[in-house]
């Protein structure tokens, strides 16, 4: 949100501060609509949600550019906010579960590849488009580009088997199978298997109400710590999701306080996902998704220790580390978002990467005031300093805060087990066997 920074100024001389509000109203957006999502999800699918959230996003950011004040600014982004993650986590759900085994690597880690084009996108463009509306209307209309795209979307056929609608997964089977040009079983052979290998959740989707909603809300979120193996996975990617986020978006809006230049930071900051994105299919594909996650959590602590110790007169080795980190600590998030999308079964996948998402948002919180208002800046001519270098009595703090951070979940994510070339669990039961007979090498990795 760096870009809607220009506008600010009309209304505070403080930019980063009201930066810092507009960041904090979009992730607590998030997070305290969370609970509605996930049952949401359940209730309604991936598509729709996909969709709704699709076409109110574009909408809601192209109405922006038109706001006359502040306050209207901010209540658009508390609602960009709710509406981000229906698009993001739903769609990054229904792309996993219909892709097949052997492309599923590639698709969960390629997915957010645009995600890097667009960032270095708006550092150029935030440099050119000087105007706030402006650049808020060009990146806006690029949205109603996917609205096309989405009359050949499906619903998740995993899903809609685990909830019993096993004549609408067949019918999306069958399409599948047109197009892929491939042929299928017989209709009662494939009914009766979805019907004996993925009876119906037990989940209750009939209560609507507030109460039976926040009741119902309540039991999806303490069914993912009822059995052991569940309850490790979930306090394990809880924390990851928390961590990697903090310091993601922490060394993300750094800019103004390691670079003299926050548009060359930020598009190099998106250039070095690049690599993150594309270098990362490779190494998980060969060596699985535990021991590179960990690896990236402990080159980024690092990095950004070492980060901390360099002296202030050179400020390209400072950028370089910053850089450094942003990479690995972007190849050790996109690896946990296909690693946690692995590890939860199908029955609460929804609920669990919907709360690692909102505790992802928590750490995203934190992170303004780690960079921001952990550091003392000094004051020169009335004018604020946010440099690296200039006038910071505790520059380093930042950096060693994620720094620790990331070097904790290093850590904890050795308790997890590899789920390389294993196929996706569907309900707890079955997460929960696993260990088993030929299932033993899916937990017991070692």
């Amino acid at each position: 949100m760096p870009f809607l920074t220009p506008a600010f100024s009309a209304f505070t001389r403080d930019p980063c501060t009201v930066s810092m509000i507009l960041y904090m109203y979009i992730h607590d957006s998030m997070t305290t609509m969370n609970p509605l999502r996930k049952c949401a999800r359940y209730w309604y699918g991936r598509r729709p949600l996909v969709l709704m959230g699709g076409i109110a996003y574009v909408l809601v950011a192209i109405l922006s550019t038109w706001l006359p004040n502040l306050s209207a600014v901010l209540v658009a982004r508390f609602l960009l906010g709710v509406a981000h993650p229906l698009v993001m986590n739903s769609g990054y759900i229904l792309a996993i579960e219909v892709s097949e085994p052997r492309l599923r690597t590639a698709l969960g880690i390629t997915l957010y590849l645009p995600w890097a084009l667009g960032e270095m996108a708006l550092g150029g463009l935030a440099y050119l488009l000087r105007n706030w509306r402006t650049l808020q209307l060009a990146i806006s209309v690029i949205g109603v580009a996917m609205f096309p795209f989405f009359w050949f979307m499906d619903e998740s056929p995993r899903w809609l088997m685990v909830t019993g609608k096993h004549e609408r997964a067949l019918e999306v089977l069958k399409k599948a199978a047109k197009w892929n040009k491939v042929s299928l079983p017989p209709e009662n052979e494939l009914l009766t298997l979805m019907k004996e290998e993925l009876p119906p959740s037990k989940s209750d989707t009939s209560a609507r109400d507030i109460k039976a909603l926040l009741k119902s809300s309540l039991n999806n979120f303490l069914i993912l710590f009822r059995t052991p193996k569940l309850r490790l996975i979930t306090i394990v990617m809880y924390l990851d999701y928390l961590v990697l986020a903090m310091v993601y978006f922490g060394l993300s809006l750094s800019g103004g306080n390691l670079s003299s230049d926050p548009f060359v930071y930020m598009v190099l900051s998106g250039l070095m996902e690049i690599p993150a994105y594309t270098l990362a299919f490779p190494v998980v594909y060969r060596f699985g998704r535990r021991g590179p996650t960990v690896l990236c959590c402990l080159l980024c602590g690092v990095a950004l220790f070492v980060l901390a110790a360099v002296p202030a007169d050179y400020s390209w080795l400072i950028v370089t580390m910053a850089l450094i980190g942003k990479m690995t600590i972007t190849v050790a998030y996109q690896i946990a978002i296909l690693y946690s999308s692995e590890l939860f079964p199908t029955e609460v996948r929804s609920r669990g990467i919907g709360t690692c998402f909102m505790m992802s948002r928590i750490g995203s919180i934190c992170s303004p005031f780690i960079t921001d208002f952990l550091v003392r800046h000094g004051n020169s001519n009335n004018k604020m300093y946010y440099h690296y270098a200039q006038g910071s009595l505790i520059s380093w703090a930042p950096s060693v805060v994620f720094g620790a951070a990331s070097l904790v979940i290093g850590l904890a994510t050795v308790a997890l087990p590899e789920t390389l070339g294993m196929a996706l669990p569907d309900t707890i039961a079955d997460l929960e066997e696993r260990g088993n007979g030929d299932a033993k090498r899916y937990w017991n990795s070692e």
